[in-house]
């Protein structure tokens, strides 16, 4: 799916940076000044919503557009605790992760 994700934003424009692992997104959001960050719950060490914890923690105020295969409620509860911007359960239309990001970036460029 990532690598799916990075072709499709990089064909809209997006610079992409993509993390491997979720220790790699904690320190590369340490690291750089990201526009948004997408965040998928199944990484390969650590889970997102740690990932996510961490980067806030760090005073990280990056909006971050949660992308899960868990849907329902309690995953919605779970994500706004953590701090999430947003949230985007899969499957979903490429477009309306367009639109989600489209979305976060204009609230930081306006803030």
């Amino acid at each position: 799916m990532a690598a799916l994700l990075e072709r499709g934003l990089t064909e809209h424009s997006y610079e992409v940076d993509p993390a491997a692992t979720g220790e790699d997104a904690v320190r590369m959001a340490a690291e750089h000044e990201y526009d948004a960050i997408v965040l998928d719950l199944m990484l390969p060490d650590i889970n997102g919503s740690e990932v996510l914890r961490r980067i806030r923690a760090g005073g990280n105020k990056v909006p971050v557009l949660v992308v899960t295969a868990h849907d329902g409620e309690s995953s919605r509860a779970l994500w706004r605790d953590a701090r999430a911007d947003d949230y985007l359960p899969k499957p979903f239309p490429f477009d309306a992760l367009l639109t989600r990001l489209r979305i976060l970036t204009h609230h930081t460029s306006i803030e």
